[in-house]
């Protein structure tokens, strides 16, 4: 599909990016992720928002999108969640079909959580209330929990190999995943830690 982003021409279409890469011109590329936190709700809708918070939020994903030319926009969520709360679709997937960019997915599924061995925080914390551990070890375990999960976005984000990528997350990640991707050699930057209407 797309390539990478040229350091010395930001304004460049994912199309036209695609073409500088197979020029050569790989090793000028960067690897950006920009973070949008914010609440599900917004992403699923919830039937308790008004719909002028709904727009809202489509609105300011179509203007970051256009604005960064983003190849990629990603979110925290899997088709599997959608099917269960009754959605085909995220806001995310249609801001994506309706600008013509690629979507991802990038949460696992139980499937996949339990390869990972990624625990969901409500499972830590009954575990937890089950095992008498006390609150201190019961976050840590959400903590290492957390990590995992967002490793596995950051490699599902790694494998489409399109750049820049916009992912938008739970406020709950917003920090720890930016280190993490830092720590990867991923150019971060957070839009946003907790976007509301």
């Amino acid at each position: 599909m797309y390539g990478c982003m040229p350091v010395f021409d930001p304004k460049l279409t994912c199309r036209k990016r695609r073409r500088s890469r197979s020029l050569g011109l790989g090793k000028f590329m960067h690897k950006i992720l920009y973070i949008f936190g914010t609440r599900h709700e917004y992403q699923r809708p919830d039937p308790k928002l008004a719909k002028n918070q709904v727009a809202a939020f489509e609105d300011e994903l179509i203007k970051i999108c256009s604005k960064l030319s983003i190849c990629v926009l990603s979110e925290e969520n899997n088709i599997e969640a959608q099917k269960e709360r009754g959605l085909p679709d995220s806001i995310a997937w249609k801001v994506a079909q309706s600008i013509s960019i690629s979507h991802l997915y990038c949460d696992p599924d139980r499937a996949q959580r339990n390869v990972a061995g990624i625990r969901q925080a409500n499972d830590v914390r009954i575990a937890g209330f089950f095992d008498d551990l006390g609150e201190d070890e019961i976050a840590s375990q959400i903590d290492e929990s957390y990590k995992l999960r967002e490793l596995f976005w950051l490699n599902e984000i790694g494998k489409k190999g399109m750049w820049p990528i916009l992912l938008v997350c739970g406020a709950n990640h917003v920090q720890s995943l930016a280190e993490q991707a830092g720590s990867m050699g991923i150019q971060v930057h957070v839009l946003y830690e907790d976007w509301h209407a």
